[in-house]
């Protein structure tokens, strides 16, 4: 067998940490396990961006940036099992940041969903600025990595970062909706995120609540990567910008 790739995971801001635990660092010792036992000479895993998160701007993120604790129990299993794979020869990470496209069922539809039922928090003046990546780019990375010999871990992105603001306007402008915004402290908006969290923490099941400290976060603070190691290591080079990818995205 010629390479195994590892994109299984439990992906969101909330959950049981025993729930991520098991999908997404056992289920990658196993998927490791997997690979050796059908002698795999190259082992692809997809990880995420949210491993870099903190609670403040952070621009060009390096992949050699010490990593923060963790946000949450996603961005721990994720930690964890890069972990394990750094450990594994011939392996290599690749950490695609804000996946949208056709098919998407959480970022683009979750954020035109809450635009129709009504004004939109707007945290900063939605100056934050983040990337964002096409299923189609992410493919392409994940082929670069596959062809490549490199080992080691590289972030993947569209490679043209966009406000939030505008990531808002020109998605809502693609669904046919005008966007309305309330500003709102980034402080005020943690402190009643924490209360959300705590409330759905002491409920039953605990459901995910309407927004979470992190998705706060997202909105508040810039994250951008730098591709550099993997133009030069993976030879991968963005295709499709945003205003091409929205158009993709809702034909």
């Amino acid at each position: 067998m010629d390479a195994f790739i590892h994109a299984a995971a439990l992906s969101s801001n909330w959950g049981p940490r025993k729930a991520f635990q098991a999908a997404n660092v056992t289920g990658t010792q196993n998927a490791l396990a997997l690979s050796d036992r059908l002698g795999a000479d190259r082992f692809v895993f997809i990880s995420s961006p949210s491993v870099y998160f903190r609670f403040r701007d952070q621009l060009d993120q390096n992949e050699n940036d010490p990593l923060p604790p963790p946000v949450n129990a996603y961005a721990e299993s994720k930690q964890q099992a890069e972990a394990l794979v750094r450990a594994h020869p011939n392996a290599v990470i690749i950490r695609p940041r804000g996946l949208y496209g056709r098919g998407d069922t959480t970022l683009l539809p979750r954020l035109v969903r809450a635009a129709k039922d009504g004004a939109l928090p707007l945290l900063r003046h939605g100056d934050a600025v983040t990337d964002l990546t096409h299923v189609d780019d992410v493919v392409g990375g994940i082929t670069c990595a596959l062809m490549s010999r490199a080992t080691g871990t590289y972030n993947i992105s569209g490679g043209a970062p966009q406000t939030i603001k505008s990531i808002i306007e020109q998605t809502c402008g693609h669904a046919g909706i005008t966007p309305r915004f309330t500003g709102i402290p980034v402080g005020l908006a943690l402190f009643a995120a924490r209360t959300a969290e705590l409330l759905a923490r002491l409920t039953p099941g605990q459901p995910e609540p309407i927004f979470t400290t992190y998705s706060v976060g997202v909105m508040a603070y810039s994250q951008t990567l730098d591709l550099t190691a993997a133009r030069r290591g993976l030879g991968y080079a963005p295709q499709i910008d945003f205003a091409n990818g929205l158009r993709r995205t809702f034909a």
